[in-house]
């Protein structure tokens, strides 16, 4: 996950994710951007604790998927969303 303050990783393949991965239920299919199988990215609101030490979010708390034009939008995010932009139209 990217915010603000950097990434976050919520969970690593082979490893149990934070308690309240239920909460995170998908995107809509037009608000998902596919990048590989999968994977891919969205915009969304995630209530979370998180270890600042390892960058892990520990816990969810709820999630809610916005639009993708939100997270694009948003003065704080922009920097982010256009540099995931730049590696994903490098691949």
């Amino acid at each position: 996950m990217t915010d603000k303050d950097g990434d976050w990783t919520i969970s690593t393949q082979g490893k149990e994710g934070p308690t309240g991965m239920e909460y995170l239920v998908g995107f809509p299919s037009k608000e998902f951007i596919n990048t590989n199988n999968s994977y891919g990215y969205g915009c969304g609101c995630i209530l979370s604790e998180a270890s600042k030490e390892s960058k892990e979010i520990t816990r969810i708390f709820n999630f809610k998927a916005l639009p993708l034009r939100v997270c694009k939008t948003d003065p704080s995010l922009r920097e982010k969303t256009e540099e995931i932009e730049n590696v994903m139209n490098d691949n």
